[in-house]
């Protein structure tokens, strides 16, 4: 019998001749001078910005670039991103987008980073026992940072518009990437996916640089508690950068109004600093917008830039059957407590004589901020959790598997609308559950197995049933 790897762990990377082509045009067409090698002191190795310095910033971006979700993946699927404390330094959902590689922005960055590579040191330095209160030092820097990176784009006059963000090249759906958080893992796919979420990243060379260093290069998962805690608060000072860039976009007003809804619920001392980290600016973005609400209209600003590449692998409209689609919008608009009884994920089996359909229901959990480690449930905002319902496979770790014949379908969506209570979903998987100790079980699991591995013959893998509800 065929042997598949986990799907929480499968990580497939294309090698063959065009994939060499693409190295050698990176690293070895340019004219590079290489002067002194790198030391190995480790101020220096645990630093790409101080050991790649001589080589082009274009190359280094575009070869974690053009292949982001892979990149992204490494930490997604790696030891790093395994357990709720890890997990709780991101939103549960949040689309993102890359600053283009050609632009000034970017290829104004050489010299830049040089300047400040010291600002951009990272917790690898001081080895798996370095002592917690180094990241004191790691939080003034990255302030330093994001100040020295706003007056840099001010000095270079950029405009501030949705033409600085990677479109692909026209043909590279890596330009746009959705993030999904369940409690205490996560998952990465390309496509903007789901309504417009409450949060954006926008990243750069420097940023991409760092989250692959902190969490993938240079985390030690064999570290003391001390080193791991690092790269959990550091990783705050990631995400904080990357919704800066994402604010940049936006009127300076609305801004601090969007920050004040990140962050709700925070000791004045803590929002004080986290409002600091925000305050830079280079000023207003170029873009006039006419409503209230303009990240909104960013957003959609971010779908006509990336429309040629984007994928639709999860988009309602890749669901070849009416009543399917209409039970996806259905499930989608489910917002607030409704939405808080379901599980983080679900898968559901839509079954009919014309054959089967799949589809994925995940719940987008709110939080008033994801800037502590501890207590996130007392953080949890039933009130604003909503669901994303996706055709296909999206996560490695059911919670819940449905059987809904097709005729079904709309009385499954409009129930799972209607929950108000443990009783409700309780009713609701009786009447669909695919449950533990139903005596089809495992037949049932190898058909969505199969399904999984029809639907993506290289990337899916073995579903973990470690999260199913055993109810």
């Amino acid at each position: 019998r065929e042997r598949r790897p986990l799907d929480k762990t499968h990580l497939p990377y294309a090698l063959g001749p065009a994939r060499l082509a693409w190295l050698k045009g990176l690293f070895f067409t340019p004219d590079v001078v290489v002067t002194s090698w790198p030391g190995y002191e480790p101020e220096v190795a645990a630093n790409p910005f101080k050991v790649f310095a001589a080589l082009p910033v274009v190359s280094r971006y575009r070869f974690m670039l053009e292949e982001a979700e892979y990149t992204m993946m490494g930490f997604v699927k790696g030891p790093v991103c395994h357990g709720n404390v890890a997990l709780n330094v991101i939103n549960d959902r949040f689309w993102v987008v890359f600053v283009d590689p050609d632009s000034a922005w970017m290829k104004e960055n050489a010299a830049f980073l040089a300047d400040n590579s010291d600002l951009l040191a990272m917790p690898a330095e001081g080895g798996s026992n370095a002592p917690l209160s180094q990241w004191l030092k790691y939080g003034e820097s990255n302030k330093r940072y994001v100040e020295q990176k706003s007056a840099h784009l001010k000095r270079l006059g950029v405009s501030i518009t949705p033409a600085l963000l990677w479109d692909g090249d026209g043909t590279n759906a890596n330009a746009a990437l959705t993030v999904f958080r369940h409690y205490d893992h996560a998952t990465i796919v390309k496509g903007l996916v789901g309504d417009y979420p409450p949060t954006a990243y926008v990243v750069d060379y420097a940023l991409l640089e760092r989250i692959t260093y902190l969490l993938v290069a240079g985390f030690d998962v064999f570290g003391s508690v001390s080193h791991q805690l690092q790269t959990r608060m550091y990783m705050d000072f990631l995400r904080m950068e990357a919704e800066y860039d994402f604010l940049l976009f936006l009127p300076a007003a609305r801004r601090t109004q969007l920050v004040d809804v990140w962050y709700r619920d925070l000791a004045s001392s803590k929002k004080g600093t986290i409002d600091a980290s925000f305050a830079p600016s280079p000023g207003e973005p170029e873009h006039h917008f006419r409503t209230a609400t303009p990240e909104r209209e960013l957003f959609a600003l971010i779908e006509q830039r990336v429309a040629k590449v984007r994928s639709r692998r999860f988009d309602v409209s890749a669901a070849h059957q009416t009543e399917v689609r209409d039970a996806l919008v259905k499930l989608g608009s489910v917002k607030g407590k409704a939405a808080s009884f379901m599980p983080e994920l679900a898968f559901v089996n839509v079954t009919s004589a014309q054959g089967d359909a799949w589809l994925t229901i995940i719940r987008d959990t709110a939080h008033s901020n994801v800037a502590q480690i501890f207590d996130d449930e007392k953080r949890h905002l039933p009130d604003e959790d909503a669901l994303t319902a996706v055709p296909g496979f999206l996560g490695a770790y059911p919670e819940a598997i449905f059987m809904v014949p097709r005729d079904d379908v709309d009385a499954f969506a409009s129930a799972v609308a209607a929950l108000d209570g443990s009783a409700g979903y309780a009713a609701l998987r009786k009447r669909w559950g695919v449950l533990r100790s139903s005596p089809d079980f495992w037949q049932r699991s190898d058909a969505m197995q199969a399904a999984a591995h029809a639907l993506d013959p290289i990337g899916s893998g073995i579903f973990d049933y470690g999260r199913l509800d055993a109810r």
